[in-house]
């Protein structure tokens, strides 16, 4: 069995790999945060689970 990788270590590799394309296409350092934060919940988040009830993002 393997382990699976804790959310802080997968979000930190997410927004750092976020922040950089957006370094790359010269987006203001102001606009960074929050382009960031939506980039992650679009490309990265599949499936949110409240209790026992999985959804797919803007379902829940």
């Amino acid at each position: 069995m393997f382990d699976q990788p804790e959310f802080e270590d997968m979000l930190g590799h997410a927004l750092d790999m976020i922040d950089r394309v957006l370094a790359e296409r010269e987006v203001a350092l102001w606009e960074r945060p929050l382009r960031a934060a939506r980039n992650f919940v679009k490309y990265f988040i599949i499936k949110i689970r409240i209790g026992g009830v999985e959804s797919e993002p803007g379902e829940f």
